[in-house]
């Protein structure tokens, strides 16, 4: 089995239900032709360089999968099936950059983790004796020295 990338690029003007259709059924097509989908990022809505079918921005999706290498053929032609799809790119991954992936991948879900808040525990109650105690003491007021 090889390992490719695939980046599409789907029309920003389609509702987000349509499109997120046409990338569920992109990834079902990778599933059930015999593909295992590795990393799936989108990358969102951005400018386009030149105009595509009169369309100046689209979001971007990229996968990452494996299969077998009739696979990416079929992909390239189930793209041009689909309207929402502006343009595509497929290509075989190299291991290095695989594993740039894969950590910057694992990296994200170890700070989304750490940002995550644990769950808050209620700070204890002051006890009116800590509070006399407290309003009983005179308040210390300090000069600062102006030099």
């Amino acid at each position: 089995m090889q390992i490719y990338e695939t980046t599409i690029v789907i029309d920003s003007l389609q509702k987000q239900e349509d499109s997120h259709t046409s990338l569920t059924g992109i990834e079902n097509f990778i599933k059930n032709n015999g593909g295992n989908i590795l990393i799936q990022e989108e990358w969102g809505k951005k400018r386009l360089a030149y105009e595509i079918n009169r369309k100046q921005y689209g979001n971007y999706h990229h996968i990452v999968f494996e299969s077998q290498s009739s696979l990416p053929e079929l992909l390239e032609k189930e793209y041009l099936l689909q309207e929402t799809i502006l343009t595509h790119l497929t290509v075989k991954a190299e291991s290095r950059h695989l594993e740039k992936l894969k950590q910057k991948q694992s990296e994200q879900s170890s700070a989304a983790e750490t940002t995550e808040k644990p769950a808050s525990t209620p700070e204890p109650k002051p006890t009116p004796e800590a509070s006399e105690k407290a309003a009983s003491e005179p308040e210390v007021k300090t000069e600062e020295s102006a030099v």
